[in-house]
Parts: structure tokens; sequence; C-alpha cells
């Protein structure tokens, strides 16, 4: 089954504060090109102590980018999957990158197209139950080759 969504929709969000936990100890286990893993003790709401494994990773964008009304997707191996998947065009952002900066760097580099403008619809956090990854969604506007 699949749903048809608009193109743009909006989420009515609510924030509810409950019991932070508190880092008392923070050690990098493992530091690589693209995200550093941390292994942290941290205090519980109710003074008992836990572990929390935390990979760090300096984010990406995803663009969605329409041209003649057709969505541009692009065809990239993926090795955590060992197959092609299917996407709009994406990437990392490097250390001391603007998200935007990077959102155009990417469409041009993926697509071959560049954008004379970019909005940001969202940004999204894809797993924060173990990683501070944010991706930002942004739409190009105005494509150019």
């Amino acid at each position: 089954m699949f749903f048809l969504l608009p193109l743009y929709f909006h989420f009515v969000i609510l924030i509810m504060v409950i019991n932070m936990e508190k880092t008392l100890n923070s050690q990098c286990i493992y530091d690589g090109k693209i995200l550093q893993l941390y292994r942290d003790e941290v205090l519980l709401p109710h003074q008992q102590t836990g572990i929390r494994e935390v990979v760090h990773h300096h984010g990406g964008v995803g663009i969605l980018a329409i041209k003649n009304q057709h969505i541009l997707l692009v065809k990239q191996y993926r090795y955590p999957f060992q197959k092609e998947t299917i996407e709009i065009p994406a990437g990392k952002i490097e250390a001391n990158e603007e998200p935007l900066k990077c959102a155009y760097r990417e469409l041009e580099e993926e697509t071959g197209y560049g954008a004379h403008d970019m909005a940001l619809i969202s940004s999204v956090l894809p797993t924060p139950g173990y990683s501070d990854e944010c991706i930002y969604l942004y739409e190009a506007k105005q494509l150019y080759r």
C-alpha cells in the first residue's frame, strides 16, 4: 500500500520535556573520517547510571529538485545495503560547511544541475536514539544546466 502526499505538507509538533539525563563521562571509542562514536556514562532521572553509545556526524542534505514536473532522482550504490538505491540528490556536510552551501554543491555534483535559489523545507533527525545527525531538506528552485 502507498499514500500520495501533497508536495508540501505541514506537521504539528508537540514538545514535551521528559526527565533529562546528565553526562557523567564521555569517551571517544572510534574516530573515523565521517563519524565519531562515543561511549557515555549518564545519570538517569532516578539517580541510577546508564551507558549511551552516541554517533556524532556532521549531518547531511537532501534536495528536492523538480524539472519539467519530474523529480530528479539519482542511482547510488550503497555499500551498507550492497545494492543500488534510487534517491533524491543528497550528501554529507563537510566540516565547517553551511548546509545551504552543501545543498548547492551536492545538486551540481550528483545531477549536473545548478539552482538559482534553494528553500529550506525542513530538517530531520533520522536516528535520534543514537546519533546527532541532522539532515536538511531543501527545494531547488529555477534549475539550470
